[in-house]
């Protein structure tokens, strides 16, 4: 690469570093007018990039395993995928802790009207064997 070549590469390289800070502060206002949908953009960016690594991996892997000239193009850019899954996993704690926090909330919930609703007659909360048949 030559000297310009580098040069411009830097200059690129810094315009989308002031592009990505007002992008990422629209996000986090964006994030608490809608919670909900701010996390389910997260979830979806997360498995994108996750995709993207898995997949160089496996297409790695599947050169490592049968060999051949074909992955040797490939090398570089299978390698720069496989680079992103250690930031994917460390992007994916937030939204594990969080998963794993609300399901403890909900069962806590679930088993507070499993209780309230095993209190009342036992034969309300046995479920049908089969539906009943309509008389012709």
């Amino acid at each position: 690469m030559t000297i310009d070549a580098t040069h411009k590469l830097a200059k690129v390289e810094q315009a989308t570093h002031w592009l990505a800070l007002p992008a990422l502060l629209v996000c986090a206002l964006l994030a608490f007018q809608a919670p909900q949908e701010a996390v389910q953009a997260y979830w979806f960016g997360l498995f994108a990039w996750l995709g993207v690594a898995l997949g160089s991996l496996v297409i790695g892997l599947i050169h490592r395993t049968t060999g051949g000239q074909w992955g040797i193009a490939l090398a570089p850019y299978l390698s720069a995928g496989v680079r992103l899954l250690p930031w994917v996993w460390l992007f994916a704690l937030p939204l594990l802790f969080t998963s794993l926090r609300g399901s403890a909330l909900q069962s806590v919930a679930s088993d507070r009207s499993l209780a309230s609703s095993l209190s009342s007659s036992p034969r309300d909360n046995v479920p049908p064997i089969h539906p009943p048949i309509a008389s012709t």
